[in-house]
């Protein structure tokens, strides 16, 4: 028990989930849900399952009891993948091990060996990261919510092979979570920013002592050329001292492009990574912005009525003022959907329509007053869910029996 020590363990765990939760599982929402196709669906899930039952395992010695609640819910599918694989016959499958029924059966996972490229793929990410919460903050700061999208954002960073990963796979992250449509990037750190240089004082002071006051004069003394220089060479002579890249942190500050008005665009970064972002607000990205909330309304309005993501139903839309009373679907939301009639197909799987177009055979399982826009420019309206008799969502709804009903005769 002498070395039994939760804190050395339990900080790169959590550290760990976290990014489990809040990069893989979060960023993958569209692939494990079927959204690139059934390949890369199950390629997703087997990757996920295969980290769960690992950290599960990992934990158990820390966390015995939630673990073994884990366990087993993740044994169901080792035993049903070994049922499936017994019944379509071989000697390899009929000798397989029994799967061991607690986690404090199984045997600790093997250290897997880093394999080329693991190191690219990690640093990649953690700048992509840099970025998305680098956007984010820039939202903040000029009340752009989430829900509105942008024109672009701009990716500073001198580091080609960054860039090149950035604008390849991990673009479609980038542009999702900052919710722009487009992403460019520049290798001119000049291009937005003014460079300088900051010593480290910590590593720096322990290392030359009294000397440091001088050292640390010179390096923030230095030109924007020395910088780069000094970025190109990986050293530089000061004051008596060669320091490396380790002793000295490059800061870029924005530098707003000529002829841009001022709150039309905005960056922030972590001192490595710069990101620019256009706020501007053009007709086209607020149509859009609305389109967005049109989605999750729907989405809402499927989770009050207790539908899963496999449950198949149809999307309509009715006035929100009963037709004998003279009321018309509004404007704003026609436009819309006749606009974005693209983007709501693909975010709902099928076309959004009034529900004059609902087939007599169809019945209505959830309806509620919805709007759109805030309250003075925007549209009210009625969603409906609707969906064959007797299918797995007419049963769920009526199970879930909290949606608010509305006369729509």
């Amino acid at each position: 028990m002498e070395g039994y020590r939760l804190y050395t363990v339990v900080p790169r765990l959590v550290s760990f989930i976290d990014q489990l939760t809040n990069i893989y599982v979060r960023y993958n929402r569209k692939r494990l849900k079927g959204g690139k196709g059934r390949c890369d669906c199950l390629s997703a899930l087997t990757t996920l399952f295969h980290v769960l039952l690992t950290v599960t395992k990992v934990m158990a010695p820390f966390t015995p009891f939630i673990c073994e609640t884990m366990y087993r819910n993740l044994r169901a599918g080792l035993v049903a993948a070994q049922q499936q694989q017994q019944q379509q016959g071989g000697a390899a499958a009929a000798a397989a091990a029994e799967v061991p029924e607690s986690v404090h059966w199984c045997d600790m996972p093997a250290v897997e060996q880093e394999r080329e490229g693991d190191g690219r793929i990690q640093a990649s990410v953690g700048r992509m990261q840099a970025v998305i919460e680098a956007g984010r903050v820039i939202r903040e700061k000029h009340n752009r919510p989430l829900k509105q999208p942008l024109r672009r954002v701009v990716v500073v960073h001198p580091d080609p092979d960054f860039l090149a990963d950035i604008t390849g796979e991990l673009a479609q992250y980038v542009t999702s979570e900052l919710n722009v449509l487009a992403l460019e990037t520049c290798a001119d750190p000049l291009a937005y920013a003014e460079l300088s240089a900051v010593p480290d004082w910590q590593g720096l002071g322990k290392r030359l002592g009294k000397d440091m006051g001088k050292v640390a004069a010179a390096v923030k003394g230095l030109t924007m050329d020395d910088v780069l220089a000094f970025e190109k060479s990986g050293s530089i002579e000061l004051a008596g001292y060669t320091l490396a890249e380790g002793d000295i942190k490059v800061v870029r500050s924005f530098k707003p492009p000529a002829g841009v008005a001022p709150g039309e665009v905005d960056a922030a970064g972590d001192g490595e990574v710069l990101v620019v972002l256009d706020l501007a607000q053009q007709d086209d990205l607020v149509e859009q912005g609305l389109a967005r909330e049109l989605v999750n309304r729907y989405q809402k309005l499927r989770k009050k009525a207790g539908l899963t993501v496999t449950d198949v139903v149809e999307l309509y839309y009715a006035p929100a003022a009963a037709a004998a009373d003279g009321g018309s679907v509004p404007a704003l939301l026609t436009k819309i959907i006749v606009g974005q009639a693209s983007y709501l197909s693909e975010a709902f799987g099928q076309p959004l329509q009034a529900l004059a177009a609902k087939p007599d055979s169809s019945v209505v399982i959830a309806q509620e007053l919805q709007s759109i826009g805030g309250d003075e420019n925007g549209a009210s309206f009625v969603a409906v869910l609707a969906t064959a008799p007797g299918s797995s969502a007419a049963a769920a709804a009526a199970a879930a029996g909290s949606v608010q009903q509305m006369n729509l005769q």
